[in-house]
């Protein structure tokens, strides 16, 4: 997947899991091409840090070339719309716990009929426990809005 990544002739998103965010970034040798996008707090302002959306201003300052945006928290993985006059493209490499969540996921590219490719390295888009529990933790929600 390593060499798919660096090989790509435009900006890629990558959603995994921290360790192998962790990995990717030690492994890919240009640094100054890997994002990491966090949901993180601003500690003064209680907000979060901003989002490289438009990749193609977050090109003309601070990457040579292509940038690789890593992202491993899910939250990340709606709402925002990764966008670049190149096209962008997509590896999912961790499952989801919701059939909605895939699909959303999926549309964080190629929004406004942008080019875009989506890859993905797991065989199946949601895992079952993950969507088990979940639904667990949906179940005791609505029990404890009864109470």
């Amino acid at each position: 997947m390593l060499a798919a990544i660096k090989s790509r002739q435009r900006p890629v998103m990558v959603y995994t899991d921290d360790a192998h965010v962790d990995v990717l970034e030690s492994e890919l040798s240009d640094h100054q091409r890997c994002i990491r996008v966090r949901k993180e707090k601003d500690e003064s302002q209680d907000k979060k840090t901003f989002i490289p959306e438009n990749l193609d201003s977050l090109m003309l300052w601070k990457c040579p070339g292509f940038p690789i945006v890593l992202i491993a928290d899910p939250a990340m993985m709606r709402g925002l719309n990764f966008r670049s006059s190149v096209g962008v493209d997509q590896y999912l490499c961790r499952p989801f716990k919701t059939d909605r969540d895939s699909r959303q996921a999926q549309g964080r590219v190629g929004r406004y009929t942008d080019k875009c490719t989506r890859y993905r390295t797991i065989k199946d888009l949601v895992d079952d426990d993950l969507k088990s529990a979940y639904l667990k933790e949906l179940h005791q929600y609505v029990l404890n809005l009864k109470q």
